[in-house]
């Protein structure tokens, strides 16, 4: 971990609390679970999805399952930009990519186009860098833990998404602007906050954390449009194009890791869904659809 820690309180972070895994004899569902803080984490089964969080008002070791409703959500509209690809890596990726998609990959987010072709035999890393801004540190009540646990639930529900592509990602490092947000993001254009991050990247993350991907972690969005995260496309080619940011409330995991793991599909050159492409699961938003 890395980054502006400031005077943030901090306590015992726990290790080797988090699991991935199918609901016994539905191979199609997967789970994804957190047992560092009581058990949180998401179930996906039969095209619907639940959580499911430690309830502080019952007893100890209690907790509530929910189903979650996307149709009753806010909607969340997601920008693009376009980028050519020419390097090696980004083909490398695409070819992950597009054999994942034939065989109907994600079940969440792929159109289902060819049943038979098979999964690439080799598994690919992606090193992610997460960089949190002041008031998600400062809704986590200033604990450094508390905060390193949402983003570690996180990653591990990106996983059970990208494990269909045998793509992994690895949390190579996380930035917590404690102090101080060291872009400015009070704008309401959100090609500016994309710009300024990457910018910031380069400066300055880049030479102490080596990763692949740098995701920017909002809290709250003051960007027109409803944009609420913005990424450049095959930006993952391209070292000073090789980030994204997303609006996210880390405390509703399973809207903001949709919106994540979407602006992070465009970066490693998904692009979105077209007209007519539904998911496996039926009911569930795809991930890349243009409007989660």
């Amino acid at each position: 971990m890395s980054g502006q820690l400031g005077t943030g309180k901090s306590s015992h972070q726990e290790r080797d609390c988090y699991f991935q895994g199918y609901i016994e004899d539905d191979p199609y569902s997967t789970v994804a679970l957190s047992t560092c803080s009581g058990l949180r984490g998401t179930i996906y089964k039969n095209g619907f999805r639940y959580a499911i969080e430690p309830d502080e008002s019952l007893e100890y070791f209690s907790h509530v399952v929910y189903r979650i409703d996307t149709s009753q959500s806010d909607k969340f509209e997601t920008g693009l930009d376009k980028l050519n690809c020419k390097v090696k890596l980004c083909i490398e990726l695409r070819s992950v990519v597009s054999v994942a998609l034939e065989r109907g990959g994600l079940d969440r987010g792929i159109c289902p186009c060819n049943p038979e072709a098979k999964p690439p035999k080799n598994s690919a890393y992606v090193e992610l860098c997460m960089v949190t801004t002041k008031p998600q540190f400062q809704f986590h009540d200033e604990n450094e833990t508390f905060l390193v646990e949402s983003v570690l639930e996180l990653i591990n529900t990106i996983n059970t998404i990208f494990q269909p592509l045998n793509t992994h990602m690895v949390l190579a490092g996380i930035e917590i602007w404690s102090n101080e947000n060291l872009i400015n993001t009070d704008t309401d254009n959100a090609q500016d906050i994309l710009d300024k991050f990457l910018k910031w990247k380069s400066d300055f993350l880049d030479s102490r954390i080596k990763c692949d991907i740098a995701g920017l972690s909002l809290f709250d969005n003051r960007v027109t449009g409803q944009v609420n995260g913005l990424a450049y496309l095959e930006g993952a080619c391209s070292l000073n194009k090789a980030g994204f940011f997303s609006v996210m409330n880390l405390n509703k995991l399973v809207l903001s890791s949709d919106l994540f793991i979407h602006e992070l599909g465009h970066v490693l050159g998904m692009k979105h869904d077209t007209p007519g492409c539904t998911c496996r699961s039926g009911n569930t938003t795809c991930t890349m659809n243009e409007i989660l």
